[in-house]
């Protein structure tokens, strides 16, 4: 788990009235942002937290989620639940939402409908644009003209100004699934030099077929924001962390073939040897296809440079709910 805030930290008999929630549960990791707004109408992060709950492992060929992701899943959602309701935030001012592996499964609605009985939560499957709308508003640097956001099963990508360009149906998980050896339980996420290729070229095909293609932005605005956990990871590579920190992750630039450099680096190592690097243990099956895709999104965008950050969906969600009270 990533936090802020360890379990342990010392809680208000009652959340304020501006506290909200946030959860986004996604094809490889499910996410909780717990936030205060201030009087300057700013957020503060309150508890920030990253379970790889791995809800898409194991999908059956005909879309249903397995027993095991839906276990796994729902530990960590009613765990998210309890931390809610240990700040006292009402329902009101509480979202969750699920990504690109509850628009792929089939059995959607009867998992929604578990995590209702089982937590109390209202979980709500969200569109590409809509994912994708929300990582903007939660993490896009002023001055972007882009915005990559990588995820367990898709990426998302907006132009100039928050533009929607392209929901791609291939992700970090999702790839790492398809091509490398042992899926991405802890034990798998290999990669051999032909397979990366492959990855590669299918990566290249899926971003033509959604109509991603060179932007025509000015010198001075080209570069784009990069969400997600394995742009947070590459910024830690880059600046030559001692160990992972999202702190440090946040804000580095980082360039296409640095990206692409890296993915092909760890592909070729074992998780053991992943260990070592400043890297989310729990992403280290899945990095190497999640910076690969990264690199080519940037390459097709005509982009050399971006900028990363651990912010995404669940601050957007944050936003919106912070808005309404």
């Amino acid at each position: 788990m990533r936090g802020v805030n360890s379990s342990n930290a010392q809680l208000p008999d009652a959340a304020p009235a501006s506290s909200v929630a946030a959860i986004d549960v996604g094809t490889h990791t499910a996410l909780l942002l717990i936030a205060q707004r201030l009087e300057d109408g700013s957020l503060e992060t309150v508890e920030d937290h990253a379970f790889a709950a791995r809800l898409g492992s194991g999908m059956s060929e005909d879309g249903s989620l397995s027993n095991e992701s839906r276990r796994r899943t729902l530990d960590v959602l009613t765990t998210f639940a309890r931390r809610i309701e240990l700040h006292g935030i009402p329902s009101s001012a509480v979202a969750a939402v699920s990504t690109a592996v509850l628009r792929r499964a089939r059995d959607r609605e009867a998992f929604c409908d578990e995590v209702r009985r089982t937590t109390g939560l209202e979980l709500r499957v969200i569109e590409g644009r809509d994912e994708a709308r929300l990582s903007w508003l939660g993490a896009a640097h002023a001055d972007a003209c882009a915005l990559i956001d990588v995820g367990g099963g898709s990426t998302e990508i907006l132009g100039p100004s928050g533009e929607f360009l392209a929901s791609v149906p291939v992700g970090a998980a999702w790839a790492t699934e398809q091509f490398g050896t042992g899926g991405v339980e802890p034990v798998g996420g290999g990669f051999d030099p032909e397979a990366m290729g492959g990855l590669e070229r299918s990566a290249d095909a899926a971003f033509v077929a959604s109509g991603v293609t060179a932007l025509d932005a000015g010198p001075s605005a080209r570069f784009a924001t990069l969400v997600g956990g394995a742009a947070v990871n590459l910024g830690c590579l880059v600046a030559g962390a001692g160990a992972f920190d999202h702190r440090v992750g946040e804000g580095v630039e980082v360039t296409s073939a640095e990206a692409s450099a890296w993915a092909r680096r760890i592909a070729l190592l074992g998780l053991e040897e992943r260990y070592d690097l400043p890297i989310e243990p729990d992403r280290a099956a899945v990095l190497p296809a999640g910076l690969a895709l990264l690199g080519r999104a940037l390459l097709h965008l005509g982009l050399e440079r971006a900028r990363v950050t651990g912010r995404g969906v669940r601050h957007g969600l944050a936003i919106e709910l912070a808005a309404r009270l």
